[in-house]
């Protein structure tokens, strides 16, 4: 659901790892998604693409990581918004 190929050229990085990925985040910020069994980070303008960019206050919450969020209730708040959003493409 968080994956648009409008969107591709505004990846940052892809990995195929979680823990190079989870490194990679951890040292140079961004937001940590995943798509199928790969893990990808980008930056503001992919979650605005993803209308996903008002909610700054649960991607704090989750500490902008999709994989692994350290706050369950933020990281459902904005996973119900990602499902309204692709339901609505």
């Amino acid at each position: 659901m968080l994956f648009r190929s409008n969107g591709i050229g505004l990846i940052h990085k892809w990995f195929k790892n979680y823990n190079e990925a989870s490194k990679y985040h951890l040292e140079n910020g961004g937001y940590l998604l995943q798509f199928w069994e790969d893990f990808v980070i980008c930056g503001i303008e992919y979650i605005r693409l993803l209308k996903l960019d008002s909610y700054t206050e649960e991607w704090r919450l989750i500490e902008y990581n999709w994989i692994e969020p350290k706050n369950e209730y933020a990281y459902q708040r904005l996973y119900d918004k990602a499902i309204l959003q692709y339901y609505l493409l």
